[in-house]
């Protein structure tokens, strides 16, 4: 059961980062997508800083428990950085996947405040 439940929220986790870096392009997913920025953000800073951890995901906390008590041993503090290493089947660097994941959000958070500012005031009246 516990396995089961691993691959789910391995699924749903994965589909939750897809969802932050692309949703903001659909019309129909924006509002969604811009709360979903906006926790992720929460959790990221306000929660991060609160816990010492800047970057803190309650899904990665919740989902590395589940994981260790399967067994794994060594997971990185990051699931871009699990999920990265097990699909190229590298290593990669952490910091560098901290690095890479902190400028894809930044360019996220942009282009979800401008097409935020462009659907509320720079829209056409009709």
């Amino acid at each position: 059961m516990l396995l089961f439940l691993d691959y789910i929220l391995t699924f749903v986790h994965a589909s939750l980062v897809i969802f932050a870096i692309t949703g903001w392009a659909f019309d129909s997913t924006r509002k969604f997508h811009f709360w979903t920025v906006l926790c992720i953000l929460f959790a990221w800073l306000v929660i991060g800083y609160w816990l010492g951890t800047i970057g803190y995901c309650p899904i990665t906390d919740f989902h590395w428990d589940l994981k260790r008590s399967l067994g794994e041993v060594n997971l990185p503090n990051s699931f871009i950085k699990y999920m990265l290493d097990w699909l190229f089947q590298y290593d990669f660097n952490r910091h560098e996947v901290d690095r890479l994941t902190g400028i894809v959000m930044v360019l996220v958070v942009t282009i979800t405040g401008w097409k935020k500012i462009e659907q509320q005031w720079l829209a056409p009246v009709q």
